[in-house]
């Protein structure tokens, strides 16, 4: 027995990565176009001849001079948004998106109590953090850059979300999992299937603190 349930929407994204960008000028576009990218790599050509760097809003920048990272006058490590004086060897060099991401995460080959086998397609929504106004540490945006990455934790993501996914599904059975796409919540599909309350609500609460975990 095979049963999927399919989420999807197009502006999710299917994987998560950096890459190479013109310039800080045109991140809204790029970034705009790609719900995938992360971290944006600007170049500093053209524009670069002018003294001084172009930060955009709604982004954590990382500036360095002839590769050596330096920090803002403020001590932060994270740039803010706007013009600043820069001499020709100093730039951007990485740009990170303080946008919510919607990741689209799959779970295959999952195992219902019942025994049959379901695919559920999953979508995490979540947000670099580093932003001083929220009382966030910057230092998260260069530990997310340098020891983290967009493709490392897009594999942490979905080895967390598919151990926790297989464990909720072998508690449920097949019609219960089928029933969360009517738009009933998770306690309330279990019930329909179990018609003790308790014992489904425990079960979501259980598979809550895995979560968490």
């Amino acid at each position: 027995k095979n049963q999927r349930i399919f989420i999807y929407d197009r502006t999710m994204a299917q994987s998560l990565y950096a890459k190479p960008i013109a310039s800080t000028r045109v991140a809204d576009d790029v970034f705009g176009n790609d719900s995938g990218l992360m971290v944006g790599l600007p170049e500093r050509s053209g524009w670069g001849v002018l003294p001084f760097l172009i930060i955009p809003e709604g982004y954590y920048a990382l500036v360095t001079t002839s590769g050596r990272e330096i920090k803002h006058s403020s001590g932060s490590c994270v740039w803010p948004s706007g013009y600043h004086s820069a001499g020709p060897f100093t730039k951007v060099s990485h740009l990170v998106s303080k946008r919510a991401i919607v990741f689209d995460a799959p779970v295959k080959g999952c195992k219902t109590a019942d025994n049959v086998t379901v695919q559920i397609d999953t979508a995490l929504v979540f947000r670099v953090m580093g932003d001083e106004k929220y009382g966030e540490s910057p230092e998260l945006v260069r530990k997310f850059v340098y020891q983290v990455t967009p493709a490392g934790l897009e594999n942490q993501l979905k080895d967390s979300l598919a151990e926790s996914i297989r464990v909720l599904a072998r508690s449920l059975k097949h019609t219960s999992v089928y029933a969360c796409r009517t738009g009933r919540t998770a306690v309330e599909a279990v019930a329909a299937d179990d018609d003790e309350q308790g014992t489904a609500e425990a079960k979501i609460s259980d598979y809550q603190k895995r979560s968490k975990d």
